[in-house]
């Protein structure tokens, strides 16, 4: 991954408009090194406002820092960019279960199946969300959402973002909590 980094690093000195900084921060961010990717991710998104992979990517940097309030701004702002990227739906899906709101959590994993039939990660997720919920298709054993690859921040209290464009998914009401979330 080192090697990876270091030419990833070099191609975006060369051209800092490339689409490289997406690969190079998360790449930084598996390592741990989250304020570098944080700010690889930021400069990038300042001359691609409008590409939902960074957008994806800067909310799993959140999610993995604890800030559920921006990783869900982020994942909200990729879905207005792509309605049907299946990693901000996944991400939305698992803030959802985070935050106690299972149906919310539920509806975003099944578009995200739908925008990606083949991630079995997002499928395993969606049973294990629907098992812990009352639903079919509960698979035993470990978190609901360790499928998805995101793990859980120890960070609470988001405010309830925008969702989907059209707002398909219901606002929780107002009296109920609101808790955590994390990335891959």
């Amino acid at each position: 991954m080192a090697d990876e980094i270091e030419r990833w690093s070099e191609e975006l000195a060369r051209d800092p408009a490339s689409g490289v900084f997406i690969p190079l921060a998360d790449a930084l961010r598996r390592r741990g090194q989250l304020d570098l990717a944080a700010r690889v991710a930021t400069r990038g998104l300042a001359r691609r406002p409008h590409d939902g992979d960074a957008h994806d990517l800067l909310a799993r940097i959140w999610a993995d820092r604890g800030d559920v309030d921006r990783a869900m701004d982020e994942w909200s702002i990729a879905l207005r960019c792509l309605p049907t990227h299946s990693g901000a739906l996944k991400g939305m899906g698992f803030a959802c279960f985070q935050l106690g709101r299972q149906a919310d959590a539920e509806r975003y994993l099944i578009a995200a199946v739908a925008a990606d039939p083949d991630d079995p990660s997002i499928r395993a997720a969606l049973a294990r969300v629907r098992g812990e919920s009352g639903g079919e298709g509960s698979e035993g054993g470990g978190h609901p959402m360790e499928a998805t690859g995101l793990r859980a921040p120890e960070a609470e209290g988001p405010a309830w973002p925008d969702l989907l464009p059209d707002q398909s998914v219901a606002r929780p009401s107002e009296a109920q909590p609101l808790y955590e979330h994390g990335s891959d």
